[in-house]
């Protein structure tokens, strides 16, 4: 039973452009998980980008959720792949 969990933070500064990328790793009884959160922000456009890996069994699932935020607008992407 090995419990790997990996978390990378980075955030970038620069311009009034902020950058979070978050990457999860979570490694369980053969199931690995991937999370892949990634945040952008500039001039008021907010970029939410999600990618999940889920992987059991011989089974690969990834789902990208992108979302998008400019002028009141919020615009929502989900794609299964």
């Amino acid at each position: 039973m090995a419990l790997v969990v990996v978390v990378v933070l980075w955030v970038h500064v620069k311009d009034g452009l902020v950058v979070v990328v978050v990457i999860w790793v979570h490694v369980k009884d053969g199931l690995v998980v991937v999370v892949v959160l990634w945040v952008h922000v500039k001039d008021g456009l907010v970029v939410v980008v999600v990618i999940w890996v889920h992987v059991k069994d011989g089974l690969v699932v990834v789902v990208v959720i992108w979302v998008h935020v400019k002028d009141g607008l919020l615009s929502v992407y989900r794609m299964l792949l």
